[in-house]
């Protein structure tokens, strides 16, 4: 494998992760959305609520 085909299998691979935890990411939300539970932030102890936000 050339140093070029090893970059491009790691850009594939990163944008699939990516991809992959926004995906996640909006089915949470969406879901506590229309469930009136809390969405928890990763990383965070505190709880939000994405719906609420920009009102």
């Amino acid at each position: 494998m050339t140093l070029i085909e090893k970059l491009n299998l790691v850009w594939k691979f990163l944008f699939l992760a990516v991809f992959t935890y926004g995906v996640m990411s909006m089915t949470c939300c969406k879901q506590s959305c229309s469930t009136s539970q809390q969405c928890c932030k990763a990383g965070t102890a505190q709880l939000e609520q994405p719906c609420s936000k920009g009102k």
